[in-house]
């Protein structure tokens, strides 16, 4: 299935660094966040493809996957600029 990016990068390095910011909030995460923005998969489907209890259950886990992400930006300096 073809990616659809949810970020625009300016250069490939920018791209790099993203991937590994994912790779540092955990497996899980990466994989949620990636079912959701990269894949466009319904909550519905998300739920049943990452065995969730319900579909709150698995919004809260991407809220919380969202804000580690945002802490790693912080915490490594990155500014808004840095996605296009």
């Amino acid at each position: 299935m073809e990616e659809v990016p949810i970020f625009r990068f300016v250069s490939q390095e920018q791209k790099e660094i993203f991937e590994g910011l994912l790779n540092e909030i955990g497996e899980k995460c990466r994989l949620l966040l990636r079912y959701f923005y990269y894949e466009r998969k319904r909550m519905k489907e998300i739920v049943a493809l990452m065995s969730f209890s319900s579909e709150q259950v698995a919004k809260n886990r991407k809220s919380n996957c969202m804000k580690k992400l945002r802490s790693l930006v912080k915490e490594k300096n990155l500014t808004r600029d840095f996605f296009y």
